[in-house]
């Protein structure tokens, strides 16, 4: 090493403890800033960690402590947790039991609670205020690694001198909503530290000579993300990527991408299938066959098919469902509408029509009973949603109310929803076979249903795959991947929840604080924030344009993978939601914040070719440049912190 590269690494080192000292100083803040319990589910994260210093043993699924549950609860209320809400707990009986409010942790991987657990075996007399300030503590040390981890992983891949080293992981040491999470009770802060130290390590097994020691590096931190969090199980099949590209250097890269592209056409083919009814939702994925060629079909050459009956208290063909346009289920409501299709069995069986749901005001089900034959016939009813509409869908689900040994398969065929009533006028004549358009009577309709005779297919999910899915997501519910599927190919249907994930998400991401209701002061504030994030995207594609022969590209193939896998694990969180009568839960950026180091490497990087594509036009002194980004990062963390102020302080 020359004496130019050996100043570089020194000057390096000390900004690097700069940095983290900033990002101690910031945390501390943001420690006692952001009043006790007020973070997301941070009343449950703590009652997790108190549960593991107090026992031992880890906690079991309904566990509790009912003197720490009530000493939680009265810390809530002391601090204003539950103003504005309207169902305030009573603590007026002492002999009442006392649970804390909001969805239990206890099913989640223990590591981050056995981490935050520590400082609290050695305080177990010290309030719950003063025990929940130590396991924050935690936290900001584990914010302190992630700042670390984005320091060695940028170093890993950038030149000498680039100021892209200083830029990244200052933007992670000072992003107002980043430090927000990260300085919780929260599994998050375990799972974005983890996944971090990960990424740093994949680059250094990729880039420099394969060692056993990067190798293990890599190992161990995909392997603790089963521990972790779900939304870090991302790691352990990325792990293998990069320990292919690790292993196979120079020529037999080739290798590798052939063992990439082979493994990923053969995951497809045992994860997908082709033949699923487009624009329909099988719910559960994989129960039964749900579209087929019929030769009675009335419309078209296919036809939807479900099985009815119930085997014991089984019923074997769930259900078909359909979203309906959210502007167009608003302006349904109070009209009449008319719903029908034809129908047949394979043998005579009483089933229900095809049921209309609404979410709104208040929730409506509309649906009648008939009797169907062997043949097909055509049935209608109709029906005026009352109240306000927010959200509504059609399903399919047959449901033959008698017990049966062999259940009854039920075929649809030009299912039909219009507005009006038309059944003076019924059955539908459809135009063509696809069923979207027709007569009924002399009179011309639009149907509101889309490919209401399942004439195009898509693709589907295995049920292996769902049922999978659903056992390594256990947080998500009874959350499909399936379903999420759908909703990504359903853009008319469900594309509203995308736009506003993309919303919250990006609100999120660079703050909007506690529980993710206190916003940044003033009108409008994330409109900027949303230029300066496309500004750093328009950024990063001039530069990959532009190095696009010399940039490390397995190493940001890497990146790549894994900020795709974290977004849309992150983006489909709530979309099994749509399809449910309850409210719609729209992802937040702490889903996407396991990405943290590639997300913030792409901006950076964008703003930065950006700046020197303005330096080379207007001759921007050197200087300008390092003093400008940070000054403008402090800016906004102290606009931030006002907001935030205001906010607790307002009465």
């Amino acid at each position: 090493m020359n004496s130019t590269e050996h100043n570089t690494g020194r000057t390096g080192f000390r900004v690097l403890l700069a940095i983290l000292l900033l990002g101690l100083l910031h945390g501390l803040l943001y420690i006692y800033l952001i009043p006790p319990w007020q973070h997301y589910d941070e009343p449950s994260h703590f009652e997790y960690t108190w549960l593991v210093a107090q026992r031992a043993g880890l906690p079991q699924p309904g566990d509790y402590d009912p003197v720490m549950s009530r000493q939680v609860v009265e810390s809530m209320l002391a601090h204003d947790y539950f103003k504005g809400m309207p169902n305030r707990p009573d603590l007026s009986s002492p002999d009442q039991t006392v649970r804390i409010p909001g969805y239990s942790q206890l099913s989640e991987p223990p590591l981050y609670y056995l981490l935050a657990a520590l400082p609290l075996r050695f305080m177990p007399a010290a309030s719950v205020e003063a025990q929940l300030y130590a396991a924050r503590g935690v936290s900001l040390l584990l914010y302190l690694l992630a700042i670390l981890a984005g320091w060695g992983a940028v170093r890993e891949i950038t030149s000498p001198g680039s100021p892209l080293r200083w830029m990244a992981p200052l933007t992670i040491a000072l992003l107002p909503g980043f430090s927000d999470l990260m300085t919780a009770v929260n599994n998050d802060a375990a799972a974005v530290a983890l996944f971090s130290l990960f990424l740093w390590g994949s680059l250094r097994l990729m880039r420099r000579e394969f060692s056993v020691w990067n190798a293990l590096w890599v190992l161990v931190t995909a392997g603790l993300a089963y521990y972790t969090k779900s939304t870090v199980l991302l790691a352990i099949p990325l792990a293998l990527v990069v320990l292919l590209f690790g292993a196979l250097r120079g020529g037999w890269r080739r290798l590798a991408w052939a063992a990439l592209v082979v493994g990923a056409l053969a995951g497809m083919y045992w994860t997908f299938t082709w033949g699923g009814a487009a624009s329909w939702y099988p719910v559960p994925a994989g129960a039964g066959p749900r579209r087929a060629q019929d030769k009675l079909a009335p419309v078209g050459e296919y036809a939807l098919v479900l099985e009815s009956g119930f085997l014991g208290d089984k019923e074997p063909g769930g259900k078909l469902q359909q979203l309906i346009d959210p502007k167009v289920a608003r302006e349904l409501a109070g009209q009449p509408l008319t719903l029908g299709a034809w129908m047949w069995a394979n043998r005579s069986a009483q089933v229900n029509l095809p049921e209309f749901h609404v979410y709104g005001s208040q929730e409506q089900v509309f649906t009648q009973q008939v009797v169907v034959g062997t043949r097909p016939e055509f049935f209608a009813f109709t029906f005026i949603p009352t109240g306000e509409t927010w959200r509504a869908w059609v399903s399919l689900s047959p449901s033959a109310s008698m017990p049966t040994k062999s259940p009854v398969r039920v075929y649809y065929d030009g299912l039909l929803l219009v507005e009006g009533d038309w059944l003076d006028r019924s059955p539908a004549q459809f135009i063509s076979d696809t069923g979207e358009s027709g007569y009924l009577g002399a009179h011309p309709f639009t149907n509101l249903l889309r490919n209401p005779s399942g004439e195009r297919a898509w693709m589907q999910v295995q049920p292996w795959v769902d049922d999978y899915g659903q056992k390594v997501f256990p947080d998500y519910g009874s959350n499909s991947p399936a379903v999420a599927l759908f909703t990504l190919a359903d853009w008319r249907g469900a594309g509203w929840y995308y736009r506003v994930s993309l919303g919250n998400i990006l609100r999120t991401f660079w703050g909007k604080f506690a529980w993710g209701h206190v916003p940044l002061l003033g009108h409008k504030p994330y409109r900027a924030l949303g230029i300066v994030t496309a500004l750093g995207l328009l950024g990063a594609g001039v530069l990959l344009w532009r190095k696009a022969g010399v940039l490390p590209f397995e190493e940001l193939f890497v990146l790549l993978l894994a900020v795709l896998g974290v977004t849309v694990l992150a983006f489909v969180r709530g979309s099994n939601y749509v399809l449910k009568p309850v409210p719609v839960f729209f992802p937040g950026a702490r889903y996407i914040y396991p990405a943290i180091i590639p997300l913030v490497l792409l901006l950076a990087a964008g703003w930065l070719e950006l700046f020197r594509i303005l330096e080379r036009r207007l001759n921007f002194p050197e200087w300008l440049k390092t003093a400008v980004y940070p000054l403008l990062l402090l800016g906004l963390d102290a606009y931030a912190v006002l907001s935030i102020l205001t906010f607790y302080s307002a009465g």
